[in-house]
């Protein structure tokens, strides 16, 4: 795992590599008609200053991704955002998980903030016009209205929105906290680790499976592996990878990508770049 200070803590997933040894390019995100974030997460809360917003994992540009918020009345939600373009203006479609102190009368789309980790899946299918978002046992989606914005040229960070020294230090968004699973996947696991479950649960002895009574907050074989950090090679089949990694094979440089696809995160550095 790896803590995030909300300096110059960044990572970034470079798109190609010149002794092409990808096999999967993480460019391929941006044309992908589906495409998942998976992270397993604790904000430091504590931390962050009032009306402060950190990137856990993110597209730079006009920031999609994962975030964590602290508004100025000290209020506290777990984000996922996007942009939609819509008649010609770009505007952001979010969905927001707030975290209260357990004293909610209102369950729904509330998490306590007594769950000091938080599993999080975001989902982006452009052909179902939907975005997903699960936190823990929470789970909403909303339609996409337009299409998504274009990141041809946009790169993919870890720990913070924008890591380049050329962004301004209010927009890079850098992330407080700890993360000790990552994974981008270009298909929907959400709906792809449901069907696992509801096969194993038919499996199990039931005559039939009635998905009502199946608890959300149940995970499959893939997202069960992923979270608990015990996944091994072929718990994700044949499926379209970009990365994947329980944090713990981390040097001074990058994060290694255990999906065996070769793009790993790489540490920010101005005089690399």
């Amino acid at each position: 795992m790896i803590n995030f200070k909300g300096d110059e803590d960044a990572y970034f997933l470079p798109l190609s590599n010149k002794h092409g040894l990808s096999t999967l390019l993480p460019s391929k995100l941006f044309t992908s008609s589906i495409f998942s974030f998976a992270m397993r997460v604790k904000v430091d809360w504590d931390e962050m200053a009032s009306d402060e917003v950190g990137g856990m994992l993110a597209i730079n540009g006009q920031h999609t991704g994962i975030l964590c918020r602290k508004t100025e009345n000290g209020d506290l939600f777990l984000q996922c955002d996007m942009w939609a373009l819509q008649k010609s203006v770009e505007n952001p479609v979010s969905i927001y998980c707030k975290i209260e102190d357990g004293t909610s009368n209102d369950p729904h789309w509330k998490v306590d903030k007594k769950d000091d980790w938080y599993n999080i899946v975001m989902v982006v299918d452009r052909d179902k016009q939907k975005l997903k978002f699960q936190v823990n046992d929470k789970y909403i989606e909303r339609d996409i209205d337009g299409d998504m914005v274009k990141y041809i040229d946009a790169m993919i960070w870890l720990g913070c929105c924008n890591g380049l020294s050329t962004c301004p230090p209010e927009y890079r968004w850098n992330f407080k906290g700890t993360i000790s699973g990552v994974g981008i996947f270009l298909y929907d696991i959400l709906s792809q680790d449901r069907i696992e479950f509801e096969r194993e649960f038919s499996q199990s002895g039931e005559e039939q499976v009635d998905t009502d009574i199946i608890p959300q907050f149940t995970y499959g074989k893939t997202l069960g592996s992923f979270f608990s950090g015990t996944y091994q090679d072929g718990d994700f089949g044949h499926r379209e990878i970009i990365f994947m990694s329980n944090l713990k094979e981390v040097n001074s440089f990058k994060i290694y990508d255990e999906s065996n696809n070769g793009n790993h995160f790489v540490k920010y550095n101005d005089e690399w770049i």
